[in-house]
């Protein structure tokens, strides 16, 4: 589904025209996601302290903002997502209580220099997000299968890119 967006994503990108240029702008957020490959798949599972749970609420205001960013993938990753819904479920202040301060501190950090960003380094700022877009799915791809289970996994992805492909055009038109 993620990767359907990104044919509509670059033509807001690109709305005033494409320079090679914006590329350099997308290669240190794919980079800086890519980069979170080095810390062990799942790792914030076991570690679901203070920190973690801080940096996983500043992910989810960053993704709820950023256009682009997937902050299910990267939490899914850091094993955190489970922990966070559980903790929504239940009520546990323990859990949603350092999620909110990261949530409320990032988004108040993001919102106003964003708004700057976009509105003075509009394709920079694109670019930058279609790298994190990018990262964030690299992170969570799963190793491609081989027989009956990569070509379903080949039409489920074809799939979910054409369900968005179209309901993008289609919004577009209107």
């Amino acid at each position: 589904l993620v990767c359907g967006s990104v044919p509509s994503f670059l033509r807001a990108a690109n709305r005033n025209g494409f320079k090679a240029c914006y590329l350099l702008a997308a290669a240190p957020a794919l980079l800086l996601v890519l980069l979170m490959q080095r810390i062990p798949p799942g790792a914030g599972e076991q570690a679901m302290d203070f920190s973690m749970l801080v940096l996983s609420g500043a992910i989810l205001a960053v993704g709820i903002i950023v256009p682009g960013i997937s902050a299910s993938f990267i939490l899914l990753y850091l094993g955190t997502y489970e922990g966070i819904l559980k903790g929504l479920a239940t009520g546990a202040f323990d859990v949603l209580t350092p999620v909110g301060i990261g949530f409320l501190a990032a988004a108040v950090l993001c919102v106003k220099a964003l708004a700057y960003l976009f509105e003075h380094y509009h394709e920079y700022a694109y670019y930058t997000s279609l790298g994190l877009l990018l990262g964030s799915m690299l992170l969570i791809f799963p190793p491609p299968g081989s027989g009956f289970t990569l070509l379903l996994d080949l039409v489920v992805l074809l799939g979910g890119f054409l369900v968005v492909f179209c309901f993008e055009r289609k919004k577009e038109r209107r």
